[in-house]
């Protein structure tokens, strides 16, 4: 929610409306057909929606007269407050589907608190929407699951309610069971907690490590006590290990890191961070590839999962398998560059190789980024699905997450001609 809200009044983005609905007595009023033929449409067991169901229609009531309770009889429709299952209503709901979703569910709008928010929207369009919808128009900041939600950065302090309710549930759940749930933890990660906790540009994950902060936090208490230079000893510690680096910082204690080229490729803002997470396995070969796991004896086959041609290896997913180049050429086509053949090291220059403005190139890198990622999910997707995700499907997904991930991200540093590139590339999609 926060992304869709971000920069929502920028008038070089495309005019955008918010619909906050508010369900009258939701709890109170959902039919149980209505829960049961959603857990089915979505996939469930038939033993797990039994399981939902009998837990959904077993409760009884009574009715309260004169002070005491009277009688049991079941009821027909609606969920219990509190019921693990009530996150069932949190449905997206367009405008013009509100009506059929209240004849299907029972669920009706609650015109009196549901509002719209609007963002770079004629007065004309504005009037005809709220005449047309009966709702009434409202401002950021607004809530939305107990979070204030605005176009502008938050406070920290915005959090503080968010922040009690999980530490609340953390303290619930570590005072139960903490150390089975511990030692149950048996999978080996895929790379070190070494190298995550390096900085992103020099290949880490740029996630702190709280044994070295704790010892840089010592030696700073430390610092503040030894800070007269004159000591012999303290000079003798400046001159030998301290020298021109921060004695109080972290960096320090990290000891001398190389950089690495493509950091800025992996960790570019346009980025979908999900899809940086792949692309940084891929480029330290961890991801679980069929060569990989055949080495270590996990895997007896080593066939590529999308072609079955050739041994499936970092080199061959990403830029030789005939599914990976059709995609690699499918996408270079729409955004307008030369497919190229070449590895992970070096694909990201290629691909910004005489594109010298820089929110162009933010967007290509972008687009390689989600490229390396669908290949990835198409792959994991032909063995547990027994089925190849087509080519042209893929891309068309490819191009739809980044121009809305770039769109976005538009601000006041965009020009006009990067906002029509932008537009132009998102006609063709």
């Amino acid at each position: 929610m926060k992304v869709l809200v971000k920069d929502y009044k920028n008038t070089r983005k495309p005019p955008r409306c918010t619909i906050k609905v508010d369900i009258r007595k939701a709890y109170d009023t959902v039919k149980w057909p209505f829960i049961e033929n959603m857990l089915s449409a979505l996939g469930f067991p038939v033993m797990f929606i039994k399981w939902v169901m009998a837990c959904v229609t077993s409760p009884t009531y009574s009715i309260m007269i004169n002070g005491g309770s009277h009688g049991f009889f079941k009821g027909s429709r609606g969920i219990r407050q509190g019921d693990p299952f009530s996150s069932l209503l949190s449905i997206s709901l367009l405008t013009r589907a509100l009506k059929t979703f209240h004849l299907v569910s029972g669920l009706q709008v609650n015109e009196e608190k549901t509002t719209k928010m609007f963002g770079n929207v004629q007065d004309t369009v504005k009037e005809e929407i709220l005449q047309r919808s009966g709702f009434v128009e409202s401002q950021f900041p607004f809530r939305y699951l107990g979070i204030p939600l605005n176009s502008k950065y938050l406070r920290v302090s915005d959090f503080d309610g968010l922040i009690d309710k999980m530490m609340a549930k953390v303290h619930c759940w570590s005072s139960r069971h903490l150390s089975y749930g511990c030692t149950s933890v048996s999978k080996c990660p895929p790379i070190s907690w070494e190298w995550v906790c390096k900085p992103k540009d020099t290949s880490g994950l740029g996630i702190r490590n709280y044994s070295l902060w704790n010892k840089a936090a010592l030696g700073k208490q430390v610092w503040k006590v030894a800070c007269k230079k004159e000591f012999l000893w303290v000079k003798w510690v400046y001159a030998v290990y301290v020298k021109d680096k921060n004695w109080e910082g972290y960096e320090w204690l990290q000891g001398d890191l190389s950089a690495v080229s493509w950091t800025k490729w992996i960790w570019n803002k346009v980025n979908i961070p999900k899809h940086s997470f792949i692309a940084w396995l891929a480029v330290h070969d961890r991801l679980r590839l069929r060569d990989r796991l055949c080495r270590l004896g996990i895997c007896n086959e080593e066939a590529c999962l999308l072609c079955g041609s050739e041994p499936e290896t970092l080199q061959h997913l990403f830029f030789k398998c005939r599914y990976s180049k059709a995609c690699m050429v499918n996408i270079c086509t729409w955004i307008g560059i030369r497919f190229r053949t070449c590895n992970i090291e070096e694909a990201w220059k290629m691909w910004i190789r005489g594109v010298k403005d820089q929110t162009k190139r933010k967007v290509l890198l972008a687009t390689l980024i989600a490229l390396l990622y669908h290949v990835w999910l198409a792959r994991n997707h032909s063995y547990w699905q027994k089925a190849v995700i087509h080519p042209q499907k893929l891309c068309r997904v490819i191009r739809l997450e980044v121009i809305d991930r770039s769109q976005q991200l538009i601000n006041s540093s965009w020009s006009r001609a990067q906002v029509k590139w932008l537009f132009k590339l998102k006609q063709s999609v």
